[in-house]
């Protein structure tokens, strides 16, 4: 026998014995025989074991962050000190797959592990030069210890899911959201409503309230804008692009070129500045010519492509809100009830006709001052008297025709309002439709942000999950029910799924369908993979669209070998 046999043979004798000193022993539910029998001892004779909690593995979009943590505390809900978490020898790695390739980290980013009070955790930027939409990403944490009288290492913890679209969402809502601006206080003039209204004696014009108008529709029928990323800076006016797809030379022409945040990060220019675009050329990396911005873009600076209608209604917006007060004052004056928006044009109408019948009335006045002046005159002489009166009586014929053509001006200029007026109502009749557009628009952004809050609930609660059965390789079994009818008495939408155990080491996939026996309706379904019987699967997000209150839901499995189980509970809010 060989001095090592020997010395592993005498080894494994005083480990059986009791002679071998095992304080050095680390509790560790992953390690080798001796790790995990401590780790057992732990649990069975009282020593505070080692608790921690994992948090679920969010959905991400490109260019935005994902938080990964996980809570350490004892079996009394304690939090381990920062002094008393080890972190020193951790790994933590992060993989991509791409179009359903293997998973790797070469050329990806790694993240930095961080540990404070009870938690250890990162926050990992998912570059866009690094990931794009539908890859899929793993994050691995091994090695974690914690101490409290005894050393022991945590499991291993991984957190997958998929990047997701970015754009669609995202873009609106900063353009509408970031770009939009309102004046401090109502009654600020910017510019001369006379260009929408028009004058006493202009023709009636409607082009910018029609504008106006084809702007607001075309905000819910058109795309708002599309963020892209400057791949080479050409000059002062030019740039180019892969993150358009193709529309035709010209196709963008008209377009604005916005700069929602400068690289410096100071908010510098060109940060805020919009430029129009000149020219638009397709090809294998599409190119801008645009207005000169104050400051020249950069690749890192953030921009976005604005439709029209974005820019168009951040001119309108303040002369819609100013206008507001005079709504009062125009449906006293016409009779009609009119729309603020359109109210201060007709208010600024009739006071163009007030001013100049005023200036009428003031020249009158002047021309029979100066007539008394002459008449005290003549009437020294005595000799010219009988002139005086007929100069008197030319005054008073003159006087005549200039009250009459004062009256025949202001029959003209209230012609002229009562022109508007009726353009105005006409012009107003048009809005109610459009508010229900904006009304259904701020409904749709309502349900977005109450996406984002909301108070996360599972079923069953307070009990073991429910076992779903499948059939043979990816043959789903039969139904199995979740949720009994009559249960959840409020809508509900089903987020995830809680994967309690799994029967053996296999890909699963698992459908969820709602409806009473008989007239089951598919819902959802997500794919897992348990790939040791020491680490379970978790959370696994599966999303459905809100469900009717008191539904019934059920569900099935299939498994690539066929004849597995899974224990499951849903989470939902």
């Amino acid at each position: 026998m060989s001095f090592t046999a020997k010395g592993k043979l005498d080894e494994l004798i005083e480990q059986n014995s009791g002679i071998y000193d095992s304080s050095a022993i680390t509790s560790n539910r992953d390690g080798n025989v001796m790790e995990r029998t401590e780790f057992i001892i732990d649990n069975l004779l009282g020593t505070p074991p080692v608790r921690s909690t994992q948090s679920v593995s969010p959905t991400v979009s490109e260019g935005t962050y994902g938080y990964f943590n996980i809570q350490i505390y004892d079996v009394n809900g304690n939090p381990y000190l920062e002094t008393e978490i080890d972190i020193s020898t951790a790994t933590l790695v992060m993989d991509q797959s791409r179009a359903g390739g293997a998973f790797s980290s070469a050329g990806i980013a790694q993240p930095t592990l961080t540990k404070s009070l009870g938690h250890v955790d990162t926050n990992y930027l998912f570059t866009a030069l690094q990931w794009n939409p539908d890859d899929l990403y793993r994050l691995t944490l091994t090695g974690v210890k914690a101490q409290n009288g005894e050393l022991h290492t945590l499991q291993t913890f991984v957190w997958n899911n998929f990047v997701s679209v970015v754009n669609d969402i995202d873009a609106e809502i900063d353009t509408i959201l970031e770009h939009i601006t309102v004046p401090a206080i109502d009654n600020v003039d910017d510019v001369s409503i006379a260009d929408v209204i028009g004058m006493k004696g202009d023709t009636p014009k409607t082009d910018l309230t029609a504008t106006m108008m084809n702007n607001l529709k075309a905000l819910f029928a058109s795309s708002l804008s599309k963020r892209i990323r400057i791949s080479e800076v050409l000059s002062t006016t030019s740039f180019k692009t892969t993150d358009i797809p193709a529309l035709g030379t010209g196709g963008l022409i008209n377009w604005y070129v916005f700069c929602s945040l400068d690289a410096g990060g100071l908010g510098g220019a060109p940060q805020g500045e919009y430029r129009k675009i000149t020219n638009w050329v397709n090809g294998a990396s599409g190119t801008f010519t645009h207005e000169a911005f104050s400051v020249p873009l950069t690749t890192s600076d953030k921009v976005f492509i604005v439709h029209p209608s974005i820019y168009n209604m951040i001119v309108m917006m303040p002369e819609i809100a100013k206008i507001q007060e005079i709504k009062t004052t125009v449906e006293a004056i016409t009779g009609y009830a009119l729309d603020s928006t359109v109210a201060k044009a007709a208010t600024v109408a009739l006071d163009a006709t007030v001013a100049k019948d005023n200036t009428v009335a003031k020249a009158a006045t002047v021309a029979l001052d100066a007539t008394v002046a002459k008449d005290a005159t003549v009437a020294k002489d005595a000799t010219v008297a009988k002139a005086a009166t007929v100069a008197l009586d030319a005054t008073v014929a003159k006087e005549a025709t200039v009250a009459k053509d004062s009256t025949v001006a202001k029959a003209t200029a209230l012609s002229t309002v009562d022109s508007n007026v009726t353009l105005i109502k006409t012009e107003t009749n048009k809005i109610p439709a459009t508010i229900v557009k904006i009304d259904a628009e701020v409904v749709k952004t309502t349900r977005i942000i109450n996406d984002l809050e909301y108070t996360q609930m599972c079923y069953p609660t307070l009990a073991n999950g429910v076992t779903v059965s499948g059939g043979a390789a990816w043959i789903l079994g039969n139904f199995t029910q979740i949720v009994p009818v009559n249960t959840i008495a409020s809508e509900f939408q089903i987020i995830g799924i809680n994967v309690g155990s799994a029967s053996a080491n296999d890909t699963y996939e698992l459908v969820l369908y709602k409806g009473l026996a008989g007239n089951e309706v598919e819902i959802g379904r997500c794919r897992f993979t348990r790939v040791s019987n020491t680490y379970q699967i978790g959370f696994v997000a599966l999303k459905t669209l809100p469900i009717p209150a008191n539904t019934r839901i059920i569900a099935k499995v299939a498994s690539s070998t066929g004849s597995d189980d899974v224990v499951i509970s849903l989470s939902y809010k």
